[in-house]
């Protein structure tokens, strides 16, 4: 067992790092610049070092994309058939790597007919896809894992596979996930409690497991025919960063819980571990390293481009009369959403209030609107804190209209109505801090006239 657990926070940081998309890792590039595939692997999302939505590449031409890695001067996605595709500003094309891994003479003889990628250096190195087993058979001595050179040229080959005996139970035993960092290579067995790091000259440096004793090797059914499959994944994707390796797997062998653990890069001692429901997730850290968790569709709310105007609603308020978003164009507005029942909007609250009472009214505005399906509950709510800005009830109406999941939920609005930032969740007083002077910067960067 770890020594030391994750506390997991629900919702994303104001600062995201993020880790996983449902099983697939995000990436970074050199410059902390970060891209992200959502689950479904139809567009590629990109972030910058703060985590700030940036633009969507390829919405349409993506054909179940699984992994994304930095390139040259762009980046790398690989398709689940295999497909390499180079991404350089908005501008999509099969990368020379395709060669190397579906039609190279040295490749195929190894069985990469389907692989996914990571960059390594300057190289990329090649791993059997966890998502296909369709597999050529292969020599008992094949290597686990070939480098390639930019151009599609394979290079060098690391480590050695273990036969099965048989060429799909062989290819789904060696298939896995990978990741890099600055002087080592990690890579963790799609069906293995392990995980295995290699130094730049291929070289094996340290081996880890976290003692599971359910995993067992592939087979066939008895009994069930020649297309009958037998194997539970456990580790399902891999991040690192820095000087700690994400991991991501099943927790059991019925693939009810999930797990993230952190190893140390250079030892692959396990340092930091945390169960999670089996679920869809975006998985991110903020810039202190705490680990955030949320529904996967939750970035198609931090990916929504910036300048969305936010649909005029009309909504009853404590007093009996009607609250209009409308009527609050000309000024810089923040939107907050939350429950009674919520913790993190009760420590969200006075915070608000403060912000409220420190910003010229007849530039600012706060206003807050109840998700409360009972109103008797968000009165008393109210009660307590007596805010000093609006306030209104929503009964869940404008949860398919903001498209959020999870409170508190966040929006700062220009004069205009127009979506300048989104914050999911509460991350204490720092990333209050942030929404601030996100606030300030609103407000000198669009004078009212």
């Amino acid at each position: 067992g770890a020594p030391e657990r994750f506390l997991p926070r629900a919702g994303v940081p104001s600062q995201p790092i993020f880790l996983f998309s449902g099983v697939i890792a995000a990436s970074r590039d050199a410059t902390g610049r970060q891209a992200v595939l959502p689950p479904q692997g139809d567009r590629l999302l990109l972030f910058d070092q703060s985590g700030r939505f940036l633009r969507t590449v390829g919405e349409g031409d993506f054909s179940r994309a699984i992994a994304v890695t930095s390139g040259r001067e762009g980046w790398v996605v690989v398709e689940r058939d295999g497909n390499v595709i180079a991404v350089t500003g908005d501008a999509i094309a099969p990368s020379p790597l395709a060669a190397a891994v579906v039609s190279n003479p040295a490749a195929v003889a190894i069985g990469f007919g389907v692989a996914t990628l990571t960059r390594f250096g300057d190289a990329f190195i090649a791993a059997r896809s966890p998502f296909a087993s369709a597999g050529a058979p292969e020599p008992d001595d094949a290597p686990l894992l070939i480098e390639i050179a930019p151009n599609g040229v394979v290079a060098a080959t690391m480590d050695s596979t273990i036969s099965l005996g048989d060429a799909t139970l062989t290819t789904i035993a060696n298939s896995g996930h990978l990741a890099a960092g600055d002087s080592l290579l990690f890579f963790a067995y799609l069906t293995r409690d392990q995980i295995r790091a290699y130094d730049r000259a291929g070289r094996r440096r340290w081996t880890a497991d976290r003692g599971l004793r359910w995993p067992a090797e592939p087979a066939r059914s008895p009994g069930g025919g020649p297309a009958a499959l037998s194997y539970r994944p456990v580790n399902l994707s891999i991040a690192v960063l820095d000087d700690v390796v994400y991991v991501l797997a099943f927790a059991d062998s019925t693939g009810s819980t999930m797990r993230v653990d952190a190893f140390d890069a250079a030892t692959g001692v396990l340092a930091r571990s945390v169960t999670l429901p089996a679920s869809t997730m975006l998985i991110s850290l903020d810039p202190k390293g705490a680990l955030w968790h949320a529904p996967a569709d939750t970035l198609s709310v931090i990916a929504a481009p910036p300048g969305t105007v936010i649909v005029d609603f009309t909504l009853p308020t404590p007093r009996g009369d009607s609250l209009s978003l409308r009527s609050f164009r000309g000024k810089v507005v923040l939107l907050n959403i939350w429950a009674s029942w919520c913790g993190p909007c009760r420590d969200e609250f006075p915070l608000m209030a403060r912000l409220a009472g420190e910003l010229a009214a007849e530039e600012f505005a706060v206003v807050a609107v109840s998700d409360d399906m009972d109103e008797s509950a968000a009165i008393r709510f109210l009660a307590e804190f007596d805010p000093p800005f609006a306030t209104a009830f929503a009964r869940g109406a404008l949860e398919r209209a903001l498209n959020y999941r999870g409170l508190p939920y966040t929006v700062l609005l220009d004069r205009e109505g127009r979506v300048i930032e989104r914050y999911i969740g509460f991350g204490g007083a720092d990333q209050f801090e942030k929404l601030h002077r996100d606030v300030v910067r609103a407000l000198r960067d669009s004078p009212n006239r």
